[in-house]
């Protein structure tokens, strides 16, 4: 099932790469101009922090859905509810190529690529290597070319590489990352795998790893057990691995493939999908949607005061921080409901609320 959404249109990506950033967002479609200057939110996922010994998590839900908030509560890991990352086609029939655990032992997804929403099947996974390969379900032939593989498979320290993946974006956009292959085996070893700095964000797994030619040399799956941060070293799975997969699963797709043809990375952009584990509703990604965290430390159980308390609320596909908060630093007097009021008073007034 495929639903058009706006064109494909050229962006300025190129200028804001070249203006001193080494990621860009890649724009899918000519964006229109709000009536109003912030976005009209009206969900919120709230995400519960590690603990709560005073049982503060439910104050601030209520707060939040006193705004008029539909407030989801959700854990660190999986605020977004369903699993989401990022894919690529490699066939002019519509198969795709995403990390496993994206899916989430799912047998469907809902695919954003080139300005359209697909729903798409399981054709085979490998949970071992973290591959799978979907399949758009459309007869219509696809307007945008699948990626080519390069067959080259030697890197080298320090060669140029280049992500294009769907991290912090919607689904009509794509953000474009460059950084450098920092090792060329992971931290166990293994040589199937190389390490690369760049900026990998959530929803960057599945991406392809790409050379200065706009050919895969690898997939991002995961960042490495010795870093988490956007600018730690992070682990892709060598492109040779990535054909090998598509010839075990199916020879006609593997006959598919492209090699070897060069092309810009905004052509590359166009063949890199946003993927969501299960089919989401038509439109349900356009609506732009908030964050936030609560933080808090208390200066001991039998005192009810804060030593400290703060709030963030961000824009959950850009962010972009909208709202921050924070009292009871060094407070020696004031109850943790008076401070939870002040603090929600500022972020009322951030929001608009």
């Amino acid at each position: 099932m495929k639903t058009k959404l706006k064109p494909f249109a050229a962006s300025a990506w190129l200028l804001a790469l070249a203006a001193g950033g080494l990621s860009a967002t890649l724009p899918a479609t000519a964006a229109e101009p709000r009536q109003n200057s912030a976005p009209a939110y009206e969900e919120i996922y709230l995400v519960q922090p590690n603990k709560d010994p005073r049982n503060v998590f439910p104050r601030v839900v209520r707060e939040f859905k006193d705004m008029g908030y539909q407030v989801h509560a959700v854990n660190e890991q999986r605020f977004l509810g369903k699993a989401e990352g990022t894919g690529f086609l490699v066939s002019k029939t519509g198969h795709l190529l995403t990390a496993a655990h994206v899916l989430e032992g799912q047998k469907t997804a809902t695919v954003w690529l080139d300005g359209a929403r697909y729903e798409a099947d399981l054709v085979d996974q490998d949970a071992k290597n973290d591959l799978a390969m979907l399949k758009l379900r459309t007869d219509t032939p696809l307007a945008v070319a699948p990626l080519s593989f390069s067959r080259e498979a030697a890197l080298s320290l320090g060669s140029d590489i280049y992500t294009v993946g769907h991290a912090g974006t919607r689904a009509e956009s794509a953000r474009l990352s460059k950084g450098m292959v920092s090792a060329l085996a992971s931290h166990d070893g293994s040589d199937r795998h190389v390490q690369f700095s760049s900026d990998r964000r959530l929803g960057s797994s599945g991406a392809p790893l790409l050379n200065a030619d706009g050919a895969v040399i690898g997939m991002v799956q995961k960042a490495s057990a010795r870093g988490r941060d956007a600018d730690a070293h992070h682990l892709a799975l060598r492109g040779e691995q990535l054909t090998d997969y598509v010839r075990t699963v199916s020879a006609d797709t593997f006959g598919e493939l492209s090699f070897d043809r060069s092309g810009s990375m905004e052509q590359a952009a166009r063949a890199v999908a946003k993927v969501k584990s299960g089919v989401v509703a038509d439109g349900s990604q356009d609506k732009p949607r908030l964050v936030a965290t609560v933080d808090y430390t208390t200066f001991a159980d039998k005192h009810p005061r804060f030593g400290d308390f703060k709030v963030t609320v961000a824009d959950l596909d850009t962010n972009q921080v909208v709202a921050t908060a924070g009292e009871g630093r060094h407070n020696v007097s004031r109850s943790e409901e008076s401070v939870i009021r002040s603090t929600f008073g500022d972020v009322r007034s951030a929001l608009g609320k």
